[in-house]
């Protein structure tokens, strides 16, 4: 295996780059690294954590997603109320507050899955470059065979433009250390140990202990030029509207009002 160098993840620039999961961590750091376009459909869920299973859901179009008989009770963790999708398996972490009746509630994540997936599907479909992230922390990390069946299975549901990036912990590495295990034929992959306690597991299971090396393998990856200008745009009028809202909040007598306004947005 060979340490990463700072070259180009391919000889080409990317049209659109999604993640597929498996946690909160991948689209974050894909929005740290000026990478996120826009939404995904497997942005901020977690469950349904192997390869396998996320590659599914893709290649069978999100299958009867958010049907009430399928989703379980909430939990709640005393921010937010958690439901698991029964039939695919997806934990959805941030799109119940109980704030409103569930029916009007459920309609709304409904809405906004559908939107997410129909954007999905088009932008990879018009693509002449595609990239999917796998970033893992939480499971065993999977074989070679895995990964190559993933890379067919994807292709053959979204088209031969599509390429899949895979970030994953491994345990038997050295602390800290990043190795190249397989590159090419629109399949990239890593593994790093990303413990820094020495337990052989991450203290932060979503985002894992190294961010530093998890940035490092992401700046291999190239946007189109005009589409990186247009993330860079969208990342400054986002912060600037953060702030705006936050001093506008400043002048608002009602609490719950200030709440709404300063409400992290995902």
């Amino acid at each position: 295996m060979k340490k990463i160098q700072r070259v180009p993840l391919a000889d080409y620039p990317y049209d659109i780059v999604f993640s597929i999961g498996n946690a909160c961590g991948c689209a974050w750091y894909l929005k740290r690294c000026k990478l996120r376009l826009c939404a995904g459909p497997l942005d901020w869920v977690r469950g349904a954590e192997t390869l396998e299973e996320r590659v599914a859901i893709i290649a069978n179009r999100f299958p009867d997603w958010l049907l009430p008989e399928n989703l379980s009770p909430f939990e709640s963790d005393g921010a937010r109320f958690i439901t698991t999708d029964k039939k695919c398996g997806i934990r959805f972490v941030h799109d119940f507050r109980c704030a409103i009746p569930f029916p009007e509630e459920l309609a709304l994540a409904q809405a906004k899955y559908a939107r997410r997936q129909t954007r999905f599907f088009d932008l990879v479909g018009q693509a002449q470059h595609a990239l999917l992230v796998w970033f893992n922390c939480l499971v065993p990390p999977a074989s070679e065979e895995t990964h190559r069946r993933a890379l067919a299975q994807l292709r053959g549901a979204l088209g031969n433009q599509v390429d899949l990036l895979s970030i994953e912990h491994d345990a038997t590495l050295a602390m800290g250390k990043s190795h190249v295990v397989s590159m090419g034929s629109g399949l990239f992959r890593f593994r790093l140990n990303m413990d820094k306690s020495g337990s052989g597991t991450p203290q932060d299971y979503i985002f894992g202990d190294n961010p530093k090396a998890i940035k490092a393998i992401l700046s291999r990856v190239r946007l189109r030029p005009d589409l990186a200008k247009r993330v860079r745009q969208h990342e400054w009028a986002f912060r600037v509207g953060r702030r705006l809202r936050f001093l506008l909040a400043c002048f608002v007598p009602s609490r719950r009002l200030r709440q709404k306004i300063r409400q992290k947005r995902y």
